[in-house]
């Protein structure tokens, strides 16, 4: 299955993204995992993101990965950065240059 036949889960990020939203977002990316879907993430408005959300989306990465599930970044601001780099995430997170 090619990139262009799957459909596309995308996540866009409010300014303040906490663990709040961690059971939310948590089970929509279960749903995506679920349905086959590629996603993208769209971070670029991002002025404060939680440890937790990182963690989270990193382990979606690895499971997208082994199921062959393309996970693009429309954009993520220097603070999905800045969070990410204190965390040694930023590549394992695959992020595209700061917006």
């Amino acid at each position: 299955m090619n990139e262009q036949q799957l459909q596309k889960t995308v996540v866009n990020c409010e300014s303040q993204v906490d663990i709040g939203i961690v059971v939310e977002l948590h089970d929509y990316l279960k749903q995506a995992l679920q349905e086959k879907q590629a996603l993208e993430i769209d971070a670029s408005q991002v002025e404060r993101i939680d440890t937790s959300v990182l963690q989270l989306i990193h382990g979606y990465i690895r499971e997208a990965g082994r199921q062959n599930l393309p996970v693009s970044w429309s954009g993520a601001s220097e603070a999905v950065h800045a969070a990410a780099r204190l965390l040694g995430l930023e590549q394992a997170l695959q992020l595209p240059d700061a917006t």
